[in-house]
């Protein structure tokens, strides 16, 4: 059981990580119109990660309740 906490703790810090490297290097893009609509995309892609993910847990939890 302590296995699998410690897994998850790594890996939702590599996750943290590459995103924090990402925007980091969207950042310092050259102000052209692509390049802000690049990093419109991306901010989405972003905040959008988490929010589907969380979603999936909330559902496989309940999912997996339910079959208790």
């Amino acid at each position: 059981m302590m296995g699998d906490r410690t897994i998850q703790l790594l890996v939702g810090t590599i996750i943290f990580l590459v995103i924090i490297l990402d925007v980091t290097a969207i950042n310092d893009l050259r102000q052209t119109e692509k390049s802000k609509k690049f990093k419109l995309i991306f901010f989405l892609v972003i905040l959008f990660i988490p929010v589907f993910g969380f979603s999936a847990y909330y559902i496989y939890k309940s999912v997996e309740n339910w079959r208790l």
